[in-house]
């Protein structure tokens, strides 16, 4: 059966925005204006805590390889931490209205970042300069997310659109408008074949990215959709959502085949790890939790 398997309370001081699993660490980002690294095994204490944002940490994420944490803080800088030296390494500042969710290419030294006038810039992580800008319409990109071909990049807008951009070009291929309410995450399928958007509407969107069109409403939460994650297995994906719930869902049938309780507040973020056995998720509540998502 589904069940939690560690959590941590108190994590950080304040609410936790974003969670990334890289390895064998989680990183956290929370509105203490800090970052953590932890260890899976352990959460007793961080292994590394980060101060040096000077406002609340909106967005983590890491590289392909799990080996740097990548997080946007509403002071408008993008910092990067070495995992295994637990240290800052880098930073770009990105200007406060110029940077919001952060994350990074599948397999180039880029980073995307939704800025409040609706486009979507893209970091080059070596020279920590503006490499391009993809053009949306004018509505705050809350959410971007890389196909893990590398080949497209979503971004979720205040109004409720979601752009699809081709990156060889910087030229949006697909505009998505079937949400009616901000849409805050997005999840590619491990193929890049399906798009997962989540919005304030409490809907689950999915589309088939060979056509551009929708193939699937799902329905089960009962307010905003936070954060959505596909496992790394390709069976299941999981959503997290401000009504304190974490629902698992079956790729094939699109049914939910498990809800967590656990979190006392709203479920900010969620991370599966790299084989898809466990997810972790932060909130609110000021919570790591760590859950096991195979059946026993």
């Amino acid at each position: 059966m589904y069940c939690e398997w560690k959590s941590k309370k108190s994590a950080h001081a304040d609410s936790i925005w974003a969670v990334a699993w890289a390895g064998n660490s989680i990183v956290t980002g929370s509105v203490d204006e800090s970052c953590s690294v932890w260890d899976p095994e352990n959460l007793e204490k961080p292994k590394q805590t980060f101060q040096n944002n000077e406002l609340s940490v909106v967005s983590v994420d890491t590289n392909p390889a799990g080996t740097v944490a990548v997080a946007s803080s509403m002071d408008g800088q993008i910092r990067f931490y070495d995992l295994a030296e637990l240290k800052m390494i880098s930073n770009i500042k990105a200007g406060g209205a110029e940077t919001w969710t952060v994350k990074h290419h599948p397999t180039a030294d880029i980073v995307a970042t939704g800025t409040h006038n609706g486009n979507v810039n893209i970091f080059d992580i070596r020279s920590r300069e503006k490499a391009a800008v993809y053009t949306g319409e004018g509505s705050f990109t809350m959410a971007v997310a890389y196909s893990p071909n590398g080949r497209l990049l979503a971004a979720g807008a205040y109004d409720g659109s979601v752009h699809v951009f081709d990156t060889s070009t910087g030229n949006s291929v697909y505009k998505f408008t079937g949400h009616t309410k901000p849409v805050r995450t997005l999840a590619f399928s491990k193929d890049s074949a399906t798009l997962l958007t989540g919005s304030d509407d409490s809907f689950i969107k999915a589309y088939e990215l060979a056509n551009g069109q929708q193939v699937a409403e799902i329905s089960g939460h009962r307010s905003w959709i936070l954060s959505l994650a596909f496992s790394p297995t390709g069976n299941q994906f999981a959503s997290a959502s401000s009504d304190k719930q974490i629902k698992i869902w079956d790729v094939q049938t699109r049914e939910c085949v498990n809800t967590f309780d656990a979190h006392q507040g709203q479920v900010w973020g969620i991370s599966y790890n790299f084989d898809g056995t466990k997810l972790a998720s932060v909130g609110d509540d000021q919570y790591l939790r760590i859950f096991e998502t195979v059946e026993k």
